[in-house]
């Protein structure tokens, strides 16, 4: 960590650290999604959307309104 200061590829432990962080939450969301629009491919996928109706899109609402 001393080097990566030293050197200037980050300003201090904490900036490291938080970068680090919101790189790992990024990249979660995007593994999430990229299984999410998978699963749109799977029949079985869109058979319980289409059984659940406008009530299956209330979890996307509130991550809507989350972010």
């Amino acid at each position: 960590m001393k080097q990566l200061v030293e050197s200037g590829a980050v300003r201090d432990a904490s900036s490291f650290i938080e970068e680090a962080v919101q790189r790992a939450l990024s990249e979660r969301k995007f593994r999430t999604l990229e299984l999410e629009l998978t699963a749109f491919d799977d029949p079985a996928h869109v058979a319980a959307v289409a059984a659940a109706g406008d009530d299956g899109l209330d979890d996307i609402a509130t991550e809507l309104r989350r972010d």
